[in-house]
């Protein structure tokens, strides 16, 4: 019996930001797949909603397909593309969330069928505006671990036209090695933050040296100065898990 066929948000992220320049040909691109591949065209149909008061014309734009995308035959993936009006968002104050939802009678939706898209504005970097005490809550595997504590955030220099370096001292509230965090904003859409592997980054008893691995996943906004660093650590026996941690001033 064949598995029925089915259309998903291709992203893992359930939150996006989207970043608008003050350029009207700007666009940022969702990405929706098929669990299968037709031979035929089929048409995903999705709603918009905003729990934010966001409108249609005002605030966004999508393209010429409305509230549907053809996966053409022969195809798995197709694009979601949103325009966003730099003018309601130029004075960096007003944040919106477009919640799309694939929606049936088009192919029925699985796994991933709802994404959400934080609207703001664009705000350029300038890594001294990083320097400082910042509240921090690390997370492992997504629980709370432990309370909020504090840690240093120093600035480094630019490393190329649209990325540079930070460094964190105090992670997990104890006396450690500084980190370095390498941002990159060449992508309006898409600021990341990625921590930088250190293989001996400080003695943990009775595990011995802890090295801090970089995963994916990391961001920053130069919009509100938070950081999110993506990392996993572990010791000779294994792995501690994946953990997050959320700066912010």
């Amino acid at each position: 019996m064949m598995a029925e066929s089915g259309v998903h948000f291709i992203s893992t992220k359930r939150v996006i930001p989207y970043y608008i320049q003050d350029n009207a040909t700007t666009t940022f691109t969702i990405e929706l797949g098929t669990t299968d591949v037709s031979s035929t065209d089929r048409t995903v149909t999705f709603k918009v909603n905003t729990p934010t008061g966001a409108v249609e014309g005002t605030h966004y734009t999508l393209a010429s397909h409305g509230t549907t995308v053809t996966i053409p035959a022969g195809q798995s993936k197709a694009s979601i593309v949103v325009h966003g009006i730099f003018g309601p968002y130029g004075d960096g104050t007003r944040i919106d969330t477009l919640q799309f939802v694939l929606t049936e009678p088009s192919i029925k939706a699985v796994l991933n069928d709802t994404l959400n898209l934080v609207l703001q504005r664009y705000c350029d970097v300038d890594l001294e505006q990083f320097t400082g005490i910042y509240k921090i809550q690390d997370y492992a595997d997504g629980t709370p671990d432990g309370g909020p504590y504090t840690v240093e955030v120093t600035p480094g220099t630019s490393t190329g036209d649209n990325s540079g370096f930070v460094t964190v001292a105090g992670l997990w509230g104890i006396d450690v090695p500084t980190i370095r965090v390498n941002l990159d904003w060449s992508d309006p859409a898409n600021f990341t933050s990625t921590v930088v592997r250190n293989t001996n980054w400080f003695n943990y008893p009775p595990y011995g040296a802890v090295t801090i691995n970089p995963v994916s996943g990391g961001t920053f906004s130069s919009c509100d100065n938070t950081i999110t660093l993506s990392y996993e650590p572990t010791v000779s026996a294994g792995s501690f898990g994946p953990y997050t941690s959320v700066l912010s001033k």
